[in-house]
């Protein structure tokens, strides 16, 4: 990861803070999948999220970086990028996976950035797992000026986005395998 100029070292520092409620999982398996492309959604859902971010960014957030994947991702597109969970777990698999990449413990709903700290935030499959939807977003928008990310029902989302003063500029699904539709018909 760069340093200097747009890099770590010259972002904003702060204080890892994980909420006293929250409890590591009894259980993480560990992330053999990170490596092998095609054995999760990840590789089909990924190419159509990365569309529709910018191609870099001088500042990017991961919110529920979970062991890092969407940051090696942004940064092999460019992007100088720190990722945040709560997971003790997941963020030491990130580290491993990265030893160059910038990682930390916050809460998502209590960010420990200034605000405007980020050029981008992006919360890849994390935004349901969280306890405070509303406040993460809310987070989100104090610390960038765009924010993309899924969960909850949709209109949750724009409920939430709409009253951190954000708007969406564009939504895509992925389609429904007609193989699901078969076995699942309305």
């Amino acid at each position: 990861m760069p340093q200097g100029e747009g890099g770590p070292s010259s972002w904003p520092t702060a204080l890892w803070v994980v909420p006293s409620s929250w409890q590591e999982p009894r259980q993480v398996v560990p992330c053999f999948w990170r490596a092998t492309p095609g054995f999760d959604a990840y590789w089909k859902y990924a190419p159509r999220f990365f569309e529709l971010l910018p191609g870099t960014s001088r500042r990017t957030l991961e919110v529920g970086c979970g062991e890092g994947r969407v940051c090696r991702d942004l940064a092999a597109k460019g992007h100088s990028v720190i990722g945040v969970d709560v997971s003790a777990t997941l963020l030491r698999l990130a580290r491993a996976a990265d030893p160059e990449g910038c990682y930390g413990s916050a809460d998502a709903a209590a960010l420990p950035f200034i605000g405007e700290a980020f050029d981008l935030v992006v919360a890849y499959n994390s935004l349901m797992d969280v306890d405070d939807m509303p406040g993460t977003v809310h987070e989100a928008a104090r610390v960038l000026r765009h924010f993309k990310g899924w969960g909850y029902s949709l209109e949750d989302y724009f409920i939430a986005f709409e009253s951190a003063g954000l708007s969406v500029e564009a939504l895509r699904e992925p389609a429904v395998p007609e193989v699901t539709v078969a076995k699942h018909p309305k």
